[in-house]
């Protein structure tokens, strides 16, 4: 078990995409669109279609790569790799061929150590895929960060509803269907002074209660992270509070982005 990772700003959208074979209707810059459902979808389902590259423009640590909403089967498998030059010749992070059996429809690649890199090159083999294509919602790119300490005992993971019932006068029940969320809460409670006030306050500033943030439960976790690790938003920004003269804390609502 390793502590729990956010990993915030997704870069994705700063980042030159490119390589691979990808649908004009569905190009693969869809991928820097927040909006899930506008999907990056390749021409075919052949290995050098449903891959691509994406410069950030300079080198950046980053701890985490994702492809949100993803068609992506069982029998799938992803590797990324982070490198100083386009051409990929000086690598400095390969992940390997990782199969994907536990990573659809979210695959959420973390990387416990940053690795400071200026291009990512996801590669996704699925060519036996049903559909004749590999699609994805949303890409994230971006740095995490793990507290000294874990979350607490208490942390809360569960979905919550979004349908709405209307009842007839005869006590019919009629749902009005839609899509339930995942919802994380857990907390902080022992802080630094250097972790709340340059990382809480900070992603707090940056994100608001809009702005991505990807929860990854537990990077050693391969059994379950399809479960517990999503892309969400902050509910509400919570204050840093000083319950002792040694440590801070502080609570967090995660919010899955569908």
């Amino acid at each position: 078990m390793s502590n729990l990772m956010l990993a915030w700003p997704n870069l994705a959208d700063s980042a030159a995409l490119s390589s691979g074979s990808w649908s004009a209707g569905l190009p693969l810059n869809n991928l820097k669109n927040r909006l899930i459902s506008k999907a990056a979808r390749s021409t075919n389902a052949l290995a050098a279609s449903t891959k691509f590259d994406a410069d950030l423009g300079e080198a950046m640590a980053i701890n985490a790569v994702g492809l949100i909403g993803t068609n992506l089967t069982t029998a799938a498998t992803y590797r990324i790799r982070g490198a100083s030059d386009a051409g990929f010749t000086s690598v400095l992070h390969d992940s390997g061929t990782v199969s994907a059996a536990t990573q659809t429809p979210n695959l959420i690649h973390a990387i416990t150590a940053a690795i400071t890199a200026r291009y990512w090159r996801v590669e996704l083999t699925d060519t036996a895929n049903p559909a004749g294509y590999v699609q994805a919602g949303r890409l994230f790119i971006g740095a995490g960060w793990q507290a000294a300490v874990n979350a607490s005992f208490g942390t809360g993971l569960g979905y919550e509803s979004a349908t709405v019932m209307e009842q007839s006068l005869g006590g019919v029940d009629y749902p009005d269907k839609r899509t339930p969320r995942r919802v994380f809460r857990f907390d902080l409670d022992w802080l630094t002074d250097a972790e709340a006030y340059t990382q809480v306050l900070a992603m707090q500033q940056q994100l608001d209660v809009w702005g991505e943030v990807l929860l990854i439960a537990d990077p050693a976790d391969t059994t379950y992270r399809q479960q517990r690790n999503f892309l969400a938003r902050m509910r509400q920004l919570s204050a840093v509070e000083a319950p002792y003269a040694v440590a801070k804390k502080t609570a967090y609502e995660l919010l899955e982005i569908i």
